[in-house]
């Protein structure tokens, strides 16, 4: 089903930043913006916005990861999630409600916020000493984008300059209840952001990828929500765990040494993947321009990526 408030939404994004520059050209940074009256006078707490998870969605969030947990080391940091990954952020001692928030803090929110109406109470708060506004399709990013960001909160706020992706492994749960017991490769056919460019693409190809799977022995994990569809590749799953795992679940799943790939489109569980250090295999939805394809293979596909493993990502031409 296609989402047009986010399609609605998407669209104000981009108008705002044409037709507003006036008011939001203060750039501090590739992808980070200022409102122009800010001082940036720097609190001791970071609150992450993520209130609006039809806008900012499970990738989207993933994106902060490490330097989320790099700046609860130094900071008070906090998320504002009411979705699907509040429980993730809760298990990392990181959820917080808006009405809790009574201190002073720097805000960080997406682009679009500030065109609309979301959180005007948490903008327009006198504890909100700074915002910052951020905005990823910047072709001038050129890094994978989780170490972009790293580098973006260590300028910032003075992180440690020496980014080491096992300073900021996550505690996972035992999967051993799930009973797979054997190697396996995860896999997902939904997508739900720019999900009209799916009719571009022949999905017909899965089938034939999960059938090379099977003849090696492998077993076929399928995940995703409850109201996902699958098409014509229910004769390939022997295990479907849609609607069946919370995102810290899907965390062990892909870290599991029995996992052998992911097989899917370019969303969540592609950046999930790449911080679990395993191979994937992306049928990408693509862009309709050459410098924002481009941005995205350098940049946002391979945005958790560890190192330069940036192959670990094998397209589906």
């Amino acid at each position: 089903m296609v989402d047009f408030y986010y399609i609605s939404q998407k669209i104000v994004n981009a108008s705002f930043k044409k037709l507003s520059l006036f008011s939001y050209s203060c750039k501090v940074y590739p992808g980070f913006w200022a409102s122009k009256n800010d001082k940036t006078e720097f609190s001791d707490c970071i609150v992450f916005d993520f209130s609006d998870q039809r806008m900012v969605h499970i990738g989207d969030q993933l994106f902060f990861l490490y330097a989320i947990l790099s700046l609860s080391k130094i900071k008070k940091v906090y998320i504002v999630n009411n979705g699907y990954v509040a429980p993730f952020w809760s298990k990392l001692n990181l959820l917080i409600s808006e009405d809790q928030i009574n201190f002073s803090f720097d805000l960080i929110v997406p682009s679009y916020s500030f065109s609309s109406i979301s959180n005007c109470q948490l903008k327009n708060s006198h504890n909100c000493k700074t915002i910052f506004f951020y905005d990823f399709n910047d072709n001038t990013i050129q890094e994978p984008l989780g170490k972009h960001i790293y580098s973006f909160f260590s300028d910032m706020y003075g992180l440690d300059n020496n980014f080491a992706i096992e300073d900021y492994e996550i505690s996972l749960p035992p999967i051993s209840h799930l009973g797979i017991g054997c190697k396996y490769v995860v896999f997902n056919e939904t997508i739900n952001s720019g999900f009209f460019r799916k009719f571009f693409l022949n999905t017909d190809v899965f089938s034939s990828y999960l059938k090379k799977f099977k003849q090696k022995g492998f077993k076929i994990v399928l995940i995703g929500s409850d109201q996902d569809l699958i098409s014509k590749n229910n004769n390939f799953i022997d295990f479907d765990l849609r609607g069946k795992l919370s995102l810290i679940e899907i965390f062990s799943l892909f870290s599991s040494s029995q996992c052998a790939y992911y097989l899917g489109y370019d969303n969540a569980f592609m950046h999930i993947a790449c911080y679990s250090d395993k191979s994937s295999i992306i049928l990408f939805r693509g862009r309709f321009s050459k410098s924002s394809r481009e941005l995205h293979y350098r940049s946002i596909n391979v945005a958790l990526c560890r190192g330069d493993n940036m192959q670990k990502i094998k397209y589906i031409k």
